[in-house]
């Protein structure tokens, strides 16, 4: 859902992958973001999960952020921790829409 003070918000679908196993990554993602920039600013960032793949030793997760928050939460996947651990993530890819993103990983373009 929409916030009613911005009509110019776009929806990004973001695509982390993340190397080391963690229990919850969804939550280490929050709690890295709070931790960098408050609970103000995660309200505002509209950050959503999409789904969650674990195969094998690798996750994929999949999250939705405004599109004007994308650089803080590229900064909170660099910075993740899952129990006190540095976890090793990257995103893989970015894109305006959940299909054109799984086109993305299907073709291995990111």
């Amino acid at each position: 859902m929409r916030p009613k003070w911005s009509k110019n918000l776009r929806a990004r679908y973001v695509a982390i992958h993340i190397h080391d196993k963690c229990g919850n990554p969804f939550k280490s993602l929050i709690d890295t973001y709070i931790s960098l920039f408050g609970r103000f600013g995660l309200g505002l960032s509209g950050l959503r999960e999409i789904r969650l793949d674990r195969s094998g030793e690798a996750e994929l997760l999949i999250v939705r952020v405004w599109h004007k928050f994308l650089t803080m939460l590229r900064a909170a996947v660099a910075l993740m921790e899952c129990d006190q651990k540095p976890v090793q993530a990257h995103v893989i890819a970015v894109s305006g829409t959940i299909k054109a993103l799984q086109k993305k990983l299907s073709k291995g373009h990111a």
